[in-house]
């Protein structure tokens, strides 16, 4: 995904603008976002006693840091980073299913999770995507 770089309104600074709406960068908008919360914290997120926040760790040790989709380097461990193929919510036996997940940047997870209809199923990513999900839904309605 391709960001307009523009000034930053609250740093000041010449870079990809990820939130239009307040015209920030992904740093300043990652501190907008975190309140007041430390940039640990922040990078860490908050999965709460479900068991997701180890295995996530185990993930990052045993695969290699790149998005699943662009094939860019993830840079730092955050759990925005490790994205469920099929949803948790409504597949809560995979949530802690190692083969449920891949590593994505933010802005493709997000994608993923939330905007279906801008993505271009024809790429060859999403679709390999697409047809592990469905591998995924036959193996868990066994």
């Amino acid at each position: 995904m391709q960001y307009k770089t523009k000034i930053c309104k609250s740093c000041g600074k010449v870079k990809p603008i990820v939130n239009s709406f307040h015209r920030m960068c992904i740093g300043c908008n990652k501190k907008r976002l975190s309140g007041n919360r430390s940039e640990s914290k922040l990078l860490k997120g908050n999965p709460g006693p479900t068991g997701e926040l180890a295995m996530f760790k185990e993930i990052w040790a045993e695969r290699p840091h790149t998005c699943f989709i662009t094939g860019k380097v993830i840079k730092y461990f955050s759990v925005s980073n490790f994205a469920h193929i099929l949803p948790k919510s409504r597949y809560p036996k995979y949530r802690l299913n190692k083969d449920n997940i891949v590593l994505m940047l933010p802005e493709m997870h997000s994608l993923y999770d939330h905007f279906h209809v801008k993505i271009d199923w024809n790429k060859k990513e999403w679709k390999e995507l697409l047809e592990m999900r469905e591998s995924l839904k036959i193996e868990y309605n066994k």
